[in-house]
C-alpha cells in the first residue's frame, strides 16, 4: 500500500494527481490496481473535504469508467494467483471506499453513493453478476485452502457491498446468481464464528445477512421480515361491531383520495376531497385482532391513524364546517355536530391574494389581504398597532387554511406579519376589489401589513405543500374570476412542525419495518413473563459495566453477565438506597428497561447515574453517542445541566426552544457557526441556492400566466407558438377592449343561424368569419388548453423544485451530521427527534435513555426507536400525567375512548397490561414532601414508598397552626357564559379571593419569598381570574407550559385583559399554574384552588387519579386545598383522600391560623374577609380578642392611617418595613441608632402599602427607607450606563489589538503619493510628544496611517469624549462627597464615596495612546521602498517625547492609590513603564532616557509589590472557589455531595465536605490550587515582558489576546453586573464591592494572605477588610425595561442616605 501522506501538502497533492486519472484514456491494469489504492488511502484519512471530492469524482462520467475497468479485471482469464491479486490490490481497497461509514452515512453524498451502486449493478445486473461471482470464487478457494481472521473481514466487506447493491436497485433481489453468492458468504462467517462468537463483528455480520436474505425473500422462516403475528388469547365472547376497512379494503370503496390501506400513502394534511367527505374515518382500536396488518406493522398503522385524527383530524372537521358556510344557505350540508367546533379558530374573510414571489430563506410565498377585523378597524393607526402587536393572533409559523367556496383549500404558515414591495406578481382577487388592484390604486410608498390599514390587514404566508392539487387551482386562478369569495382560517397554537415529522416518521418506519424490541412492544400476546436480555453490545466476551464513576475509589465494582453481582458493595460505596441500586443493575443489564419513579424519588439522578457508567464503556462497546429523550424542552433541559454538572463532555442539545445559559454553547447551532464546511459543501450548498431560486422564480412566473391565461396577453403567447395565424390576426386588435369588442362582437348576418363548426374547421378560418358562439367556443379551448400546459410545465417545475430543496437540506445538515458524530450524549425532545430522524438514524446510535416515558405517547416513543438501538432505559410514571391529546373521543378516561386509549404511554401498557409480566424496577424514597404530604398518594397508590430522613426535618409552616388542611366551602363556582372564551372552562370567584388572601398572609409572615409559594388550579380560566387579581399585588410568573396552553385556546391580549408588566424589584414574584402543567416541579408551599363547586358532582379534570396525584405531590413543607369537599366524593380517591385529611383533623370550614409573635391566640378563618379583619396584617388582631380597631389602647399600640386610606398596627408596619433590619430599636419601639446592616441597596423593593400597594411617603418614621430605594435606583443607572461604555470600549481595543497582531505592521506599495502635510521643527526629524491634542494632531499629519490605526484612532476619540461626559456625570456624587466630609461623623474615611467609571476609561484611553505610537513605530521600522517613498515621513527619523504621557500615568496612579483601586494603579505603573520603553527606541534626547529607565524599573517592582500584597490577590482564592464549587452538588436544603474525581459521598453541610476533600483528596486539592491563574498573575506576565523590552528596546506583544481580555475584564470586574451574588462590605471599610462574576460565596472562600478568614467572615476583594457574612445580601433583579441588568455596588455612596436625614 501507498505510505501515509506526511502533510496537508503531500494530501493535496495526491489528491490532484488521483483526480487527474478520472478523465482521460483507459488505464492500464496496473494503473486501475494504482488508482483504487490511491483512492482507498485517501479514504482512510477521514477527511470530510478529501471525502467529498473523493465521491463526487467516483460518481462523474470518469469515475464510472473507472469503475466499469475494475468490473471488467474480474472477467478475464486469470490464474488463481491472479484471482487472489486482483481481489487484494483492487477490488477489496474499492469495497472498503464504497462500504466506508463516512461514505455509505453522509447526507451530502447519498444520492451521488447510490448513482454508482446502481451503475455497479448495470443493466439487467450484468455488472453485478460478473463482480459477486468472481468475488465468491475468490472467497471459496480461501476457504477450502485456509481459514484466517483476514477471510472474516473480507467476507464483512463483501456483505456490506451486496446489501448496498441490493438496496439501491430493486430488481437487485430476483438475480438468482445472488443466492449462490450470499451461501458462500454465509460458509464463510460460519467457519470463523467460534473465533468471533459474541463480538461486535459477529452481530454486525449477522444483522446485515439477516437484511440481505430479507431482501432476497430467502429463508423466510429463518429471518421474517417482522414478526409473525401473535396468537391473540381466546377471550370470553363479546358482542362485536363490524368495522369498516381502509381504503381499498373497505366494502364500499375508498372514502376519499386521501384513504389509503397502507399509511405510508396517505398525505399528512387533508385533501379537499377528504375534507368533504361525510364517511366516518377508520380508526383502528387497540384490540390487535382486529386491524388490518399483522405485528409491528399493524401497531405503527394504528398509532399513526390515531394521532392523526387526533391532530389533523380537528382541522379537517374545521374547515369543512367553515366551507359549508361559504356556500348559499339552500345548499349547505351541517349537522348539529358540525356547528360544535372542538378546536377554536380565527376567521378571516375577504381575503385577496395579491402577490406571490420566491424568497431565498422563506421560498415559495404569497401575499395575503383580508379584511380587518370590525373591532379593529375602528382604532387608531397606534392602537391597531398595539392590539396586533400584543394578540396571539398570526403570529409567525402559525397555521393557516385558505379555503374558498368552491370547495378549494391549501395549507400555509404565517411567514411574516407584513408584506413584502419585491417585483412581486398579482394572482388573485376579490369581488370587490379587483378593480382597485387592477388600476394599480394600492399604496406602494410602504409596505403593507397587519395594521397600517384600516380597512385591510396584509400578512406574507409560506405555502406548506406543494404537492396539493389545489395549489395550482387557487393559486393560478384566472384574473377574471370575479365571484369567488375566499377566507382564511387560523388554527391557534396548531403548529406543523408539532405533529407532522412524527407521522412522517411513522411512515417511514412502516415501509421498513425496522423496529428493535418488537416482540415486548407488540400488544395482547400470551399471557407470561416476558424475557428481556442483555444488551447486544453488553454480551460480547469479556464485556462488563465498570461502575466506578458512581462509587467511591476501591476494587473495580463490575456488572457482568452470567456473574454474580455485588449489591451491597453498591449501597456501601454510593449514595443509592436499595430500591435505586437495584433499579440501576436493572436499567444496565436489560435491553428494555423500565424504571418507575413515584413524586421526589429522583428518576433523573438515577438516569444520570445510568449515563456516566455507559460512558465509561463507550468504546469497548462501540456505543455512539448516548441519545436522551425527553417529553418537554424543560426538563431536557434539567436532564443535560445535570449531566454537565457531573462532569459530562461532549454533549449536544438539539432544538432551538431551550431557555438554559447553561446549555446555550452546547446547543448544536451553537456548535456548527464554528465548524468549518468543506469545499463540497460551499460549493453544492451555492450550487443547489442558485438552482432553487431559478426554478422558484419559473413557478412564480408559470403561476402570474396562469393567472393571466385569459387575457389577451396570454392568449396572445398561447397562439404565438401554437396558432401563429390566429396570433398575427388578434395581436391587431392592440388592446384589452379590441379583444374584447373581438369576442362580444355582434353575429354578422351570414353567420345568424350557422351551427357551431369542429376545432380544426375553425383553425383554418378567418377570425372575422366565425361567429359570436363559434368565437367563444375557439377561446375557451384556448384557455384551457394553455392553461393545462402551464400546469403540465408547473408540476415539473415543482417536481424539481422539491427535489432540490430536499438536497439543500441535506447539505445543510452534513455539517450537522459531523458534529454528533463527536458527541457522547445527544439531548433531543420527542418532536426535535422526529423532526431530525434521518440525522439520528444515520448515527446508528445503540442507546436510548427516555425520560418522562409516561407523559409520552406511543407514536412518540416508537419514532425514538431507531433501527440501531440495542438498549433502551424508560424512566417515568404511569400514576402521575399521562400524555395529552387533544381529541377526548380517543382517549382512555372517555367510555368511548377506552377502545382506541390513544393517552396511554407504551411505558403504562407494558408495565399495567395483566397479560405480560414485563420486568421492572420501582423508586421507593422519595425526598421531597414532608410525610403528613406525602401519606396522602402512599395510603392511595404508592403503598411502598418510604420517606428519606431529609424531609423529617423540615421546619413548621409560619403563620398557619396546620401544614396540611382542605380549607372546606359550600359557594357554588361561576356560572358558564356563553360569551366567554374558553366555554370548557371554569372559574370560581370566591375561591380566587381565599387563595389571594391566603397567599398575601404567607407573604406577609417575612419567611417565605414569594417565589416558594405557587398557586395552582386545574382550568385555565381560573389560572387568568388570579392572575388578574394578584397582578395588583405581585408580579405574576406563568410558566412555558400554561402559556403555550392559551395560545392553543387562541387567547389574545383583547380576551383576557391587559397584562401589567411590574418592575421585580417594586414586585414580588408570585408563581401561578396549571395542575397539568407543574408536573416534574415542586414548591415549598402550594395553594391549591379546585374551582369546582356544584350540586351536580360534576369535578370535571380531577376526577381521575393521575391528575389527583400531580396535585398532591408537588408541596415540599406545607399544602392547602380550598374547594368543596362533597364535589369530589364520589372520586374514590378524592374519597379516600378526604378521609385521611378528616382523621388527621386537616380539614374543616374555617383555616387554623397562627401569630409568629402570640402563637397561643386562636385565629380561625373561613372567609376571604376574615383574613382583613382577624389577621391585617398576618398577625393576630392585637392578640387579643378584638376583632375591629375601635377596641385599640392607641397610647399602647399606636396605628398608622396611609395616605390610601388603609390601616395598620405601626408595630406590623416596622416588621413589614424591616426596621429591626436597619436600626437599633428600643424597647419602647423608638429608633435609637443605626445597624451596621444598613447599607445601600439593603433594601431589596419599594415599600408600599400591603394591602393596595399605595404610596408611603406620607409617613416621616420610614422617609429614609421609603426614599432610598427611588435614590439608589439613580445611582444604578449611571453605574450601568457607564459599565456598559466600559465594556464596549475594553471589547473594540481588544479586537483591535487581536487585529494588528495578526497583521504585518507594513504600508503596501500602490498609495497614490501622498507628501507628508507635517511641517517638522527639524528638516530630517519627526517628532511626535507633547499634550494630548497636540500628540494626536501630529499624528493626523502622517499619512497612511489610515488602514492601520485609524479604528485604533477612532476609539481614542470616542474614549476621549466619553471622559468629559463621566466626569461630568460624577460631578452630583462629588458634591455628595464633600457634603458628607463637612459633618463630623468619625465612622467615614475617604475611600466611602468614589466611582470608579473616570479611572477605569483613563486607564484604556492610555492604553489605547500607547497601541497606537507603538504601531506607528512598528510601520516605521518596517517600512518598504516602495511605500517610503509615497509617504515622506518614513524617511526621515522619528523621534518621541512621550513626558505628558507618562505625567498622566503618574496621575492616574495616586488617583487609583488614593482610591484604593490596585488593579488600576498596577496598570498605570505598568502604562508608564511602557511609555518610557517607548522613548528608549526613538528618544528625543538619550541622556534624559538613560534616567528614565530606573523610574521605569522602579515602578514595575512597586507593581510586583501590589500584585503580591494588595487584597487583589484574593480572586485566586475566588477562582479557587469557584472550581472548588463545580465539584460539589446541592442534593437537598441541608445535605451536599461529593463530585471530587470519583468519590460520591453525601454530607450534611458543606464544611464537613471541605474537611473531607481537605484529607481524603489532598493531591487533587493542591492540584487545583496550583492550576487556577489570577488576574494578578496575568499582571505578572506582562511585568516579565515589559522588563524585557526596557533591556531590549523592542515591542513586543507583551500578553495574548485572550489574556488581554481576561485583564480588562478583570479591571472593571467591579463595574460589570451579572446577577450573582454580592458582596457588600459596609462601614468596616466604607466600600461596597463583590466578588468575581460566577463566584458563590461561602464562609471559608475569602482569604487573608496565608490564613484563612474566620468562619462567617468575608474580605473585601479591594481594601482586605474582613467583614461579617451576615450583612451579605442577595441584590434582586432590575427590569430589562429600563436597560438595567443587575445591582453593581462601587459606587453606591451611603452619603445618600445622610442626605436625606439632612434634607438635601
Amino acid at each position: 500500500m501507498v505510505t501515509q501522506p506526511a502533510s496537508d501538502m503531500d494530501k493535496d497533492k495526491m489528491l490532484d494527481g488521483w483526480c487527474r486519472k478520472i478523465r482521460g484514456r483507459p488505464l492500464s491494469r496496473i494503473q486501475v490496481t494504482e488508482f483504487f489504492q490511491t483512492c482507498h488511502q485517501l479514504i482512510q484519512l477521514r477527511n470530510a473535504t478529501i471525502t467529498h471530492r473523493i465521491v463526487t469524482e467516483l460518481a462523474s462520467e470518469g469515475g464510472l469508467t473507472r469503475i466499469a475497468e475494475l468490473v471488467k479485471l474480474t472477467e478475464l482469464s486469470l490464474t488463481a494467483s491472479e484471482k487472489n491479486e486482483v481481489l487484494e490490490t483492487t477490488i477489496l481497497p474499492f469495497l472498503e471506499v464504497m462500504t466506508h461509514k463516512d461514505v455509505l452515512y453522509s447526507m451530502m453524498l447519498e444520492q451521488l453513493v447510490a448513482n454508482m451502486y446502481v451503475f455497479l449493478y448495470g443493466i439487467g445486473g450484468r455488472r453485478a453478476t460478473a463482480l459477486f461471482d468472481f468475488l465468491a470464487g475468490s472467497l471459496q478457494v480461501q476457504l477450502d485452502s485456509r481459514l484466517t481472521e483476514t477471510l472474516y473481514a473480507r467476507t464483512l466487506t463483501i456483505l456490506a457491498a451486496l446489501l448496498q447493491v441490493l438496496e439501491c436497485n430493486q430488481t437487485a433481489s430476483l438475480l438468482e446468481g445472488f443466492h449462490h453468492v450470499v451461501d458462500t458468504l454465509q460458509a464463510c462467517l460460519n467457519a470463523l464464528s467460534n473465533i468471533f462468537q459474541g463480538t461486535l463483528t459477529e452481530q454486525a455480520a449477522s444483522h446485515q445477512m439477516t437484511k440481505v436474505r430479507r431482501h432476497l425473500d430467502y429463508g423466510v422462516t429463518l429471518a421474517p421480515l417482522e414478526p409473525a403475528a401473535p396468537t391473540v388469547p381466546n377471550l370470553a365472547a363479546a358482542f362485536e361491531i363490524a368495522q369498516d376497512g381502509p381504503g381499498a379494503l373497505s366494502s364500499a370503496g375508498p372514502r376519499h383520495d386521501n384513504d389509503h390501506s397502507q399509511i405510508s400513502d396517505i398525505r399528512i394534511l387533508p385533501t379537499s376531497q377528504e375534507i368533504h367527505s361525510l364517511r366516518t374515518e377508520y380508526l383502528p382500536t387497540k384490540d390487535p385482532s382486529r386491524w388490518h396488518l399483522p405485528g409491528i406493522k399493524g401497531l405503527l398503522d394504528q398509532q399513526f391513524r390515531l394521532l392523526r385524527e387526533d391532530t389533523v383530524g380537528q382541522l379537517r372537521d374545521c374547515v369543512r364546517t367553515v366551507m359549508e358556510s361559504l356556500k348559499p344557505l339552500e345548499t349547505r350540508d351541517l349537522t348539529e355536530a358540525d356547528h360544535e367546533i372542538g378546536l377554536r379558530i380565527h376567521r378571516y374573510s375577504e381575503v385577496v391574494l395579491s402577490r406571490v414571489n420566491f424568497h431565498s430563506k422563506a421560498h415559495l410565498r404569497v401575499m395575503a389581504q383580508f379584511r380587518q377585523p370590525e373591532h379593529i378597524s375602528r382604532l387608531s393607526a397606534a392602537k391597531r398597532r398595539q392590539w396586533w402587536d400584543t394578540c396571539k393572533q398570526l403570529q409567525i409559523d402559525a397555521l393557516v387554511c385558505l379555503v374558498d367556496s368552491e370547495g378549494h383549500c391549501l395549507f400555509f404558515s404565517v411567514c411574516d406579519r407584513k408584506g413584502f414591495t419585491q417585483a412581486g406578481q398579482l394572482i388573485t382577487t376579490g369581488p370587490r376589489y379587483v378593480d382597485r388592484l387592477l388600476q394599480g390604486q394600492e399604496d406602494k410608498t410602504k409596505v403593507p401589513n397587519l395594521w397600517h390599514s384600516p380597512k385591510r390587514a396584509t400578512v406574507t404566508l409560506r405555502l406548506i405543500d406543494m404537492a396539493n392539487q389545489d395549489f395550482k387551482q387557487m393559486l393560478g386562478r384566472d384574473i377574471q374570476t370575479l365571484n369567488m369569495e375566499q377566507v382564511i382560517v387560523e388554527f391557534p397554537g396548531v403548529l406543523l412542525p408539532s405533529f407532522q415529522p412524527t407521522l412522517e416518521a411513522l411512515q417511514h418506519m412502516s415501509r421498513h419495518a425496522e423496529v428493535p424490541f418488537s416482540e415486548m412492544l407488540l400488544p395482547n400476546q400470551e399471557p407470561g413473563p416476558v424475557q428481556t436480555s442483555w444488551p447486544a453490545y453488553a454480551t460480547q466476551p469479556q464485556f462488563a459495566f465498570n461502575l466506578s464513576p458512581i462509587v467511591v475509589k476501591g476494587e473495580p465494582l463490575l456488572l457482568q453477565q452470567d456473574e454474580v453481582f455485588d449489591f451491597n458493595s453498591l449501597k456501601e460505596r454510593s449514595t443509592l438506597d436499595d430500591a435505586q441500586c437495584k433499579a440501576l443493575v436493572g436499567a444496565l443489564s436489560r435491553n428494555l428497561a423500565l424504571i418507575q419513579g413515584p413524586p421526589g424519588t429522583g428518576k433523573s439522578f438515577i438516569a444520570v447515574q445510568a449515563v456516566k457508567v455507559m460512558l465509561g464503556c463507550r468504546e469497548e462497546a462501540e456505543m455512539k453517542p448516548i441519545t436522551c429523550v425527553c417529553h418537554t424542552n424543560h426538563a431536557l433541559d434539567q436532564f443535560l445541566e445535570h449531566l454537565i454538572e457531573d462532569g459530562t463532555k461532549q454533549i449536544v442539545r438539539i432544538g432551538s426552544k431551550s431557555k438554559s445559559t447553561i446549555l446555550k454553547p452546547f446547543k448544536l447551532r451553537e456548535i456548527t457557526t464554528q465548524m468549518e464546511r468543506t469545499k463540497t459543501e460551499k460549493g453544492k450548498g451555492h450550487a443547489f441556492r442558485n438552482k432553487l431560486e431559478n426554478e422558484g422564480k419559473q413557478v412564480v412566473e408559470l403561476f402570474h400566466r396562469l393567472t393571466y391565461a385569459g387575457t389577451l396577453g396570454g392568449v396572445l403567447q398561447y397562439l404565438e407558438a401554437e396558432h401563429p395565424d390566429h396570433h398575427d390576426q388578434l395581436k391587431g386588435t392592440e388592446d384589452a377592449d379590441g379583444f374584447k369588442q373581438w369576442l362580444e362582437a355582434p353575429i354578422a348576418p351570414s353567420f345568424a343561424r350557422q351551427q357551431c363548426r369542429s376545432l380544426e374547421e375553425l383553425a383554418e378560418i378567418d377570425l372575422t368569419r366565425m361567429s359570436h358562439s363559434e368565437r367563444r367556443f375557439l377561446y375557451e379551448h384556448w384557455v384551457s388548453d394553455y392553461r393545462q400546459d402551464l400546469t403540465e410545465q408547473l408540476e415539473h417545475v415543482i417536481g424539481r423544485y422539491v427535489k432540490i430543496d430536499m438536497n439543500l437540506l441535506k447539505c445543510i445538515q452534513e455539517v450537522d451530521l459531523r458534529c454528533l458524530e463527536q458527541a457522547h450524549v445527544i439531548g433531543v425532545t420527542t418532536s426535535g427527534l422526529a423532526r431530525n430522524i434521518d440525522l439520528l438514524r444515520r448515527l446508528k446510535p445503540k442507546a436510548l435513555i427516555c425520560e418522562e416515558a409516561g407523559e409520552i405517547l406511543e407514536a412518540h416513543t416508537l419514532t425514538a426507536f431507531l433501527p440501531s438501538i440495542e438498549h433502551a432505559i424508560l424512566i417515568g410514571d404511569h400514576e402521575q400525567l399521562r400524555p395529552g391529546v387533544q381529541n377526548y373521543d380517543l382517549s382512555v378516561e372517555n367510555p368511548r375512548g377506552e377502545k382506541f386509549s390513544l393517552d396511554v404511554s407504551t411505558f403504562e401498557r407494558l408495565i399495567t397490561n395483566p397479560d405480560l409480566e414485563v420486568p421492572h424496577d420501582t423508586l421507593q424514597t422519595q425526598r421531597r414532601m414532608d410525610p403528613s404530604i406525602s401519606d396522602l398518594i402512599r395510603k392511595t397508590l404508592y403503598a411502598s414508598l418510604k420517606d428519606h430522613d431529609s424531609v423529617l426535618a423540615y421546619p413548621p409552616v409560619t403563620g398557619v397552626r396546620n401544614r396540611l388542611y382542605w380549607l372546606d366551602h359550600r359557594e357554588p363556582e361561576t356560572g358558564t357564559d356563553p360569551t366567554q372564551v374558553l366555554q370548557n372552562s371554569h372559574s370560581n370567584v370566591y375561591e380566587v379571593d381565599l387563595v389571594q388572601a391566603l397567599a398575601t398572609h404567607f407573604v406577609r409572615q417575612g419567611v417565605y419569598k414569594s417565589n416558594e409559594i405557587v398557586l395552582l388550579t386545574p382550568y385555565v380560566r381560573q389560572l387568568l381570574k388570579l392572575r388578574d387579581m394578584l397582578s395588583n399585588t405581585f408580579e405574576i410568573v406563568i410558566g412555558d407550559k400554561d402559556q403555550d396552553e392559551l395560545a392553543r385556546k387562541g387567547l389574545d391580549a383583547s380576551e383576557i385583559g391587559p397584562v401589567t408588566t411590574y418592575r421585580a424589584m417594586l414586585k414580588q414574584r408570585m408563581r401561578i399554574s396549571t395542575v397539568d402543567n407543574f408536573q416534574g416541579e415542586e414548591s415549598k408551599i402550594v395553594i391549591v384552588s379546585l374551582v369546582r363547586s356544584n350540586q351536580e358532582k360534576q369535578c370535571g379534570f380531577l376526577r381521575t387519579s393521575n391528575r389527583i396525584n400531580v396535585l398532591l405531590s408537588r408541596a415540599k413543607h406545607g399544602m392547602y386545598i380550598i374547594g368543596n369537599s362533597e364535589t369530589y366524593t364520589q372520586i374514590p380517591m378524592w374519597s379516600k383522600v378526604i378521609k385521611l385529611l378528616k382523621d388527621a383533623g386537616n380539614m374543616g370550614p374555617s383555616l387554623p391560623l397562627c401569630c409568629p409573635q402570640h402563637p397561643d391566640t386562636s385565629i380561625d378563618v373561613s372567609t376571604p374577609d376574615d383574613f382583613l379583619r382577624k389577621a391585617p396584617e398576618g398577625d393576630c388582631a392585637l392578640a387579643i380578642e378584638t376583632l375591629t380597631y375601635k377596641e385599640i389602647d392607641l397610647d399602647e399600640v399606636p396605628i398608622l392611617v396611609l395616605a390610601c386610606g388603609h390601616i395598620i398596627l405601626m408595630t406590623t408596619m416596622d416588621r413589614l418595613m424591616g426596621m429591626s433590619d436597619h436600626y437599633e430599636i428600643s424597647d419602647s419601639g423608638v429608633p435609637v441608632a443605626f445597624r451596621s446592616g444598613s447599607f445601600p441597596l439593603a433594601i431589596h423593593e419599594a415599600k408600599s402599602c400591603p394591602h393596595c400597594q399605595g404610596s408611603l411617603r406620607n409617613l416621616n418614621r420610614y422617609n429614609r427607607l421609603i426614599k432610598r430605594p427611588t435614590l439608589d435606583e439613580s445611582t444604578k443607572k449611571f453605574i450601568v450606563r457607564s459599565n456598559t461604555a466600559i465594556v464596549r470600549f475594553a471589547t473594540s481595543l481588544q479586537q483591535e489589538e487581536k487585529r494588528l497582531i495578526k497583521t504585518e505592521s507594513i504600508m503596501g506599495a500602490g498609495t497614490k503619493v501622498i507628501k507628508s502635510k507635517l511641517t517638522p521643527i527639524l528638516p530630517t526629524l519627526v517628532r511626535l510628544g507633547g499634550p494630548r491634542g497636540v500628540l494626536f494632531h501630529n499624528i493626523s499629519e502622517l499619512s497612511g496611517l489610515e488602514s492601520r490605526c485609524g479604528p485604533l484612532i477612532a476609539l481614542h476619540d470616542e474614549m476621549l469624549s466619553y471622559l468629559g461626559r463621566v466626569i461630568e456625570d460624577e460631578q452630583p456624587f462629588a458634591r455628595i462627597l464633600g457634603t458628607v466630609f463637612q459633618r463630623p461623623r468619625a465612622m467615614y474615611r475617604a475611600t466611602i464615596l468614589q466611582t470608579t467609571s473616570g479611572l477605569l476609561i483613563k486607564a484604556i484611553l492610555l492604553r489605547c495612546e500607547f497601541d497606537i505610537v507603538s504601531e506607528i513605530i512598528k510601520i516605521h521600522r518596517k517600512q518598504v521602498p516602495s511605500a517610503a517613498t509615497q509617504h515622506h515621513w518614513l524617511t526621515v527619523p522619528l523621534c518621541l517625547d512621550l513626558d505628558f504621557n507618562r505625567r498622566d500615568c503618574s496621575d492616574l496612579i495616586n488617583e487609583a492609590i488614593q482610591k484604593t483601586q490596585p488593579m488600576i494603579e498596577m496598570e498605570a505603573r505598568l502604562l508608564f513603564a511602557k511609555f518610557v520603553s517607548l522613548e528608549k527606541i526613538a528618544p528625543i534626547d538619550p541622556e534624559r532616557i538613560e534616567g528614565l529607565i530606573p523610574q521605569a524599573r522602579r515602578q514595575m517592582e512597586k507593581a510586583k509589590y501590589v500584585s503580591k500584597n494588595s487584597s487583589t490577590s484574593s480572586s485566586r482564592s475566588q477562582n479557587l472557589e469557584k472550581e472548588l464549587q463545580k465539584n460539589l452538588m446541592r442534593e437537598g436544603e441541608y445535605s451536599f455531595r461529593c463530585r471530587v474525581q470519583d468519590c460520591t459521598k453525601l454530607f450534611l453541610g458543606e464544611i464537613f465536605w471541605r474537611k473531607h476533600v481537605e484529607k481524603f483528596h489532598p493531591q487533587w486539592y493542591e492540584n487545583m490550587r496550583t492550576n487556577v491563574r489570577s488576574s494578578a498573575a496575568l499582571m505578572f506576565a506582562e511585568i516579565g515582558e515589559m522588563e524585557k523590552m526596557l533591556e531590549e528596546g523592542t515591542i513586543s506583544t507583551t500578553v495574548t489576546s485572550t489574556e488581554r481580555q481576561a485583564e480588562y475584564f478583570a479591571m472593571i470586574q467591579d463595574l460589570e453586573s451579572c446577577g450573582k451574588m454580592v458582596l457588600l462590605c459596609q462601614y468596616a471599610c466604607g466600600r461596597y464591592t463583590r466578588p468575581h462574576a460566577n463566584a458563590q460565596l461561602t464562609s471559608p472562600q475569602i482569604t487573608k494572605g496565608k490564613y484563612e478568614a474566620p468562619v462567617g467572615m468575608s474580605k473585601c476583594p479591594q481594601c482586605g477588610e474582613l467583614v461579617d457574612r451576615s450583612s451579605q445580601e442577595a441584590v434582586q433583579e432590575v427590569s430589562n425595561s429600563v436597560d438595567l441588568e443587575h445591582q453593581s455596588r462601587d459606587t453606591i455612596l451611603l452619603a445618600q442616605l445622610d442626605l436625606l436625614e439632612m434634607g438635601t
